[in-house]
């Protein structure tokens, strides 16, 4: 048989009871005898020169041993053999017999492809096993597997909801501008997902955050590495916030109720987490758990918003530009209004100008986008019309300015900076107000903050039960009446 294209199909004996044979008592011998003790098998080692370790086990009465020569009619009776002598001859003669008595049986050398089965490297850990194997091809290559998720499965023991992030409370639109270029990153992903104790994570990285939000290991080794990747550990801790369990639910509940958003009760959170983790599926870095909780707070945040938006009368970022421009639109003389961007928020803001008395000129870069009414033009057309232009909007996602000079902008009333990193330098005009400045404009005019999180807390106590069965169910799983076996 070619063990090139040996197929094999994994499964777990229920070995409990059975009387189980190992021809031989060397090293590899005793090695699957430690695999038969776990499964509470009646051992029984036949074989002239028993290693030390054999005869304690014997003496023990843990396994029978038999210190004899082998004869063929010895596996007469027995469930399983282990044919492990150093003589090939003698393991294919009990191969043979095995077959003759339809019973189950594998050769530890050359002969293992006549056997009716082959011992996967693996590993049993309170309840659970794991086993790998390579359909003959690389017993090395299964050893290093085996291991690893050996050190994987360790991590997982003490897993809960992690999250670590910064904000618009904790840093400035300047200071956060590395964070989310660096959440941008592939490889900052790649980064994470090879971190033992990271068994499911997300990005969210919106102009208010940069967050990881994880199913992960609590320990110290796990924190300080995420921390190192994300470049927080240059930070001051009060520049950062890291929640566990509970708490880190009760964020994620919140965030996505836009109550932590520089516009609070702003709807655009509720899409961006779901963006965030549709991003994380693609990658292949999240799972069923970290979906559950996503789900379950997204679910808690739609009865916080409901609440809420009596109070707060949230407003979305294109709506309180349009809000702040009113002072500088006239009703009477026309304004030339620059909106630059073709995505979701440059559209929306484009469609709100729509019916003031302004000139509009759209400018794209590479999606030209189709609207009556409004002149689309391309980006390398903006230095011609930039004379013209009395208000100027930018949304583009870049990771450096797109405007680095006035140069020609003469009639330039005011510049509004949507972009998280920055669209336009400081050093374009005086006159630029950014995404931190805008909605800081805006919030100065609501209701107490302390009102809201009293309501929103009220409606989390309620609900918070929903992450206790999400994880509780995982850690306690142990405790129920049946094992739970993993193969792989």
């Amino acid at each position: 048989m070619d063990n090139i294209n040996l197929k094999t199909f994994p499964i777990n004996l229920q070995l409990e009871g059975r009387k189980c044979l190992i021809v031989g008592g060397g090293k590899v011998a005793s090695r699957k005898i430690d695999k038969l003790l776990d499964s509470s098998s009646d051992i029984t080692v036949i074989c002239t020169k028993p290693s030390q370790k054999i005869i304690e086990l014997s003496e023990s009465k843990t396994i029978n041993l038999l210190k004899r020569n082998f004869y063929l009619d010895d596996i007469i009776g027995f469930f399983l053999v282990y044919a492990s002598t150093n003589d090939r001859a003698l393991n294919n003669k009990i191969l043979d017999a095995c077959h003759k008595h339809n019973i189950l049986c594998c050769a530890v050398d050359v002969n293992w492809k006549k056997g009716t089965f082959i011992t996967p490297a693996s590993f049993h850990n309170d309840g659970i096993t794991v086993s790998v194997v390579s359909d003959g091809k690389s017993c090395k290559y299964t050893k290093h597997i085996k291991n690893h998720l050996k050190k994987h499965n360790n991590k997982i023991k003490e897993i809960d909801l992690m999250v670590i992030g910064t904000d618009h409370r904790y840093l400035d639109t300047n200071e956060r501008e590395a964070f989310h270029n660096l959440c941008n990153s592939n490889i900052t992903k790649e980064m994470l997902s090879n971190i033992l104790g990271i068994h499911e994570f997300m990005l969210i990285n919106t102009c208010n955050r940069v967050e990881l939000i994880a199913v992960a290991s609590t320990d110290e080794i796990t924190r300080k590495l995420v921390l190192k990747i994300l470049n927080f550990d240059n930070l001051n801790k009060s520049k950062y916030y890291i929640k566990y369990s509970e708490e880190a639910f009760r964020h994620l509940s919140f965030l996505a109720a836009g109550i932590y958003s520089q516009l609070i009760g702003e709807n655009h959170i509720t899409y961006q987490v779901k963006q965030a983790f549709e991003n994380s599926e693609k990658f292949n870095i999240t799972g069923s758990m970290l979906k559950n909780c996503i789900d379950t707070s997204l679910a808690i945040a739609k009865k916080i918003r409901n609440s809420t938006a009596p109070i707060i009368k949230p407003k979305e970022i294109e709506d309180l530009t349009v809000l702040y421009l009113n002072k500088y639109l006239s009703s009477t003389k026309k304004t030339n209004i620059a909106v630059i961007g073709s995505g979701q928020i440059g559209e929306l803001i484009i469609n709100r100008l729509k019916d003031s008395n302004s000139n509009l000129y759209w400018f794209y870069h590479s999606r030209k986008p189709s609207i009556d009414g409004v002149t689309i033009l391309n980006m390398n057309d903006l230095e011609s019309y930039s004379n013209e232009i009395d208000i100027l909007i930018t949304a583009v996602s870049s990771e450096a300015p797109i405007l680095t000079k006035r140069n020609s902008f003469n009639k330039l009333v005011k510049a509004i900076d949507l972009g998280i990193p920055r669209n336009i330098s400081q050093d374009f005009s005086d006159n630029i107000i950014n995404i931190d400045d805008l909605k800081y404009w805006y919030r100065k005019n609501i209701c107490s903050i302390e009102t809201i999180i009293d309501i929103c807390e009220k409606i989390f106590k309620e609900n918070k039960n929903s992450y206790e069965k999400i994880f509780n169910n995982f850690k306690n799983w142990s405790k129920g009446q049946q094992s739970i076996q993993t193969s792989i």
